[in-house]
């Protein structure tokens, strides 16, 4: 998904949301766009750049590459993992928790409808295991 649709998500979700849980809905809509700062990663491992240009064109060649399997760190089981336990310490957490699973939702719906429904490995165990014969890294 592009940055202008989860912005876009992620304001149309806290708008629809404040009157349920107040004050929780803005952190719920900034998470549901912030989560994808993870993207920088591997831009950052396989190019070496900081050209924000470019970061957009490596985004969008992934697609077209055959065999690629990306991973995203906040988008794995992991985070989401650490995500609920924190939230017992800090409901807080929660609602991040929850603004991540509602932005990876449509994650998932867009990658099927690529036709790449396994573009991504949505743990660090699924990624070693099938990281094998796979296309991890690419540069623009």
């Amino acid at each position: 998904m592009s940055p202008k649709f989860h912005a876009v998500q992620g304001v149309v979700s806290a708008a629809v949301l404040y009157p349920f849980i107040g004050g929780d809905a803005l952190l719920f809509g900034l998470a549901v766009f912030l989560i994808d700062l993870d993207h920088l990663i591997p831009y950052l491992r396989d190019c070496k750049s900081l050209s924000i240009s470019r970061f957009f064109a490596y985004h969008r060649a992934v697609p077209d590459i055959p065999d690629y399997l990306a991973l995203a760190w906040f988008h794995t089981l992991e985070c989401m993992l650490l995500l609920f336990a924190l939230g017992f310490w800090r409901y807080e957490f929660w609602v991040v928790l929850a603004a991540c699973l509602f932005h990876i939702l449509f994650d998932v719906v867009k990658a099927i409808q690529m036709g790449k429904p396994f573009i991504r490995a949505f743990s660090f165990v699924e990624y070693v295991i099938r990281r094998k014969g796979k296309q991890t890294s690419h540069c623009v």
